[in-house]
């Protein structure tokens, strides 16, 4: 495929399509993020806050024992339920958890 078929593609769509296109996928991209917000999706995956676990439901009374326990003071979910190989098996790890 050349610029020039890509630039002939475009002259085709009239410019209330581009902005139909433009408004539909701002909108579609808009709701992702605030859905992922909602979630809190972003203290799972930067984060390595504990208080995240504790996002589910089922984790509140783990969270609860760990708080009262010794290791409250010294560990975070992160140091044991998350691989330290490197930082793709983290993330992947941490993603596909959350």
């Amino acid at each position: 495929m050349n610029l020039s078929s890509l630039h002939k593609w475009t002259e085709r769509i009239t410019y209330r399509q581009k902005v139909v296109g433009l408004t539909t996928g701002g909108i579609i991209v808009g709701l992702a993020l605030l859905f992922a917000y909602t979630l809190r999706l972003h203290t799972y995956i930067i984060g390595d806050d504990p208080a995240a676990c504790v996002n589910c439901h089922i984790m509140t009374p783990y969270y609860a024992t760990w708080a009262h326990s010794s290791h409250g003071r010294d560990a975070t979910c992160n140091d044991c339920h998350v691989p330290h190989q490197n930082i793709a098996k983290k993330y992947f790890l941490k993603e596909w958890m959350a």
